[in-house]
């Protein structure tokens, strides 16, 4: 859990999710024949958003590719080398 709350993806995604529902929320309220308008509106930033996102997800994924952190993670550990003897 503190992990997702330090993770910045996850704060672009909850504003992103805040501003869409106070947009239409306000809409609906001060002026409801216009909620067609603001849901397209809506729809044409959620792209950049969703993209603003994968961006930093790609800089985090090649932070941690160049600590080597997940060249090793998830992979079995190698066997090591049976001391069996060659034939002469």
């Amino acid at each position: 859990m503190k992990r997702l709350m330090q993770s910045s993806k996850f704060w672009i995604a909850v504003m992103d999710a805040f501003a869409a529902t106070l947009a239409i929320v306000l809409t609906w309220f001060l002026a409801p024949d216009k909620v067609e308008q603001a849901l397209a509106l809506i729809a044409i930033w959620q792209p950049v958003i969703i993209a603003v996102i994968v961006g930093n997800w790609k800089e985090d994924v090649a932070k941690y590719e160049a600590r080597g952190w997940l060249s090793s993670y998830g992979r079995p550990e190698p066997e090591p080398e049976s001391e069996q003897e060659t034939p002469k």
